[in-house]
């Protein structure tokens, strides 16, 4: 029996606080803001469109996965799969034997502040 995977364009890996929506200083999860950072929807549309995986990888805890699918689904934000409980550090590190190329943005500027050379 074969197991090929299906191969996307690009994977893209991407937060959700401070990266496609507004990071607070502390989260109630009652109140989570629904309106996407500037240009946000708009770059993940795009990458969805041009047949990239999104991958959206978050520190929130997984039992509040239903509330984060209902803010991401209000927001209008398209993707592939959401990965709760991402360990929170200063620093990420990713071994792979493919080529891995990441991208820091502005807290609370996100994705929308990337430049174009960073978009690809």
């Amino acid at each position: 029996m074969s197991c090929e995977p299906y191969e996307y364009s690009r994977v893209r890996i991407i937060d959700i606080d401070g990266t496609i929506l507004p990071r607070k200083d502390h989260y109630s999860y009652d109140d989570l803001a629904t309106e996407p950072l500037p240009g946000a929807r708009e770059q993940i549309r795009e990458w969805w469109e041009a047949g990239d995986m999104i991958i959206l990888w978050t520190a929130r805890p997984a039992q509040y996965r239903e509330e984060t699918i209902k803010q991401l689904d209000k927001a209008g934000i398209t993707y592939t799969q959401l990965v709760m409980d991402k360990p929170y550090s200063r620093e990420i590190h990713i071994y792979d034997d493919k080529i891995i190329i990441s991208h820091k943005v502005v807290p609370n500027v996100g994705i929308g502040g990337l430049d174009d050379k960073e978009k690809e």
